[in-house]
């Protein structure tokens, strides 16, 4: 099977080999895989490192996976209309598990290095209890960090309070007797005037969520960890979700 990388970087190297070994000598339904990277796209036109999106459709035809991650839905149809098979690991909610698990890792490993106390010693915010806010809250709490979470699922709240965590709302803004706090939602959760209060009284702000949340440079941005810090990992990651989707029955171009 022909291996075709769109886009550089280490994890997406590590991907492309991992999946050349595991492919050698095995029967495929596929001769020629494309790989996109992570995300695929940022302006939904281009290609993150490359060109147009729409230069994938002379590409697409029976015999050929494309994998990404974030691809358009009508580029992703468009592709599938040509027969090509495509997997969107931003519709895997194993992969995506999986990669929130190695930020939550990339993040604590950064606590660990950067700060002198203990993490036992520390008080942590995490705004937001998705995946990566879920598997950070879990890591902290086990090592424990005192914990406040601000969520505004009630459902969560009840569960995590039972599990060791403070929660609080965002609407309450209660950032009291934090060393540090965590952001995982894509949103702006402070007003200028609020990052400055914190900041200025030695409150650390880490930005984990896509977007641009905050506007101080002094907020710490610790923007694709899976990529920056683990680019092995991430790829071996991305490289295991796309070998499972090569063999699932959904995934075949005759189907």
């Amino acid at each position: 099977m022909k291996i075709i990388r769109l886009g550089g970087g280490k994890r997406l190297s590590v991907c492309a080999r991992a999946i050349e070994e595991w492919s050698r000598g095995r029967p495929l339904a596929y001769e020629r895989l494309i790989i996109l990277p992570i995300p695929t796209t940022r302006d939904g036109k281009t290609v993150n490192g490359g060109g147009p999106l729409s230069e994938l459709y002379a590409l697409a035809e029976k015999g050929v996976m494309i994998a990404g991650y974030g691809i358009p839905p009508f580029v992703k149809e468009g592709l599938e209309a040509r027969g090509a098979g495509v997997y969107d690991a931003v519709s895997d909610e194993a992969f995506l598990l999986e990669n929130a698990r190695i930020t939550a890792h990339g993040a604590l490993g950064r606590i660990m290095t950067e700060t002198e106390k203990d993490i036992s010693e520390l008080s942590i915010g995490v705004v937001g209890y998705g995946r990566i806010g879920s598997a950070l809250s879990e890591l902290l709490l086990f090592l424990g960090a005192r914990v406040r979470i601000y969520s505004g699922n009630e459902n969560k709240i009840i569960v995590l309070a039972a599990e060791g965590a403070d929660v609080c709302s965002l609407d309450d803004g209660d950032f009291s007797d934090l060393d540090i706090l965590i952001n995982t939602a894509p949103k702006r959760i402070l007003t200028a005037k609020g990052e400055r209060e914190l900041l200025s009284s030695g409150i650390r702000i880490i930005e984990l969520a896509s977007g641009k949340n905050f506007s101080s440079d002094e907020v710490s941005v610790m923007a694709s960890i899976p990529d920056k810090m683990y680019p092995i990992s991430s790829g071996r990651l991305y490289a295991k979700h796309i070998m499972r989707a090569m063999e699932t029955k959904d995934a075949s171009p005759d189907e």
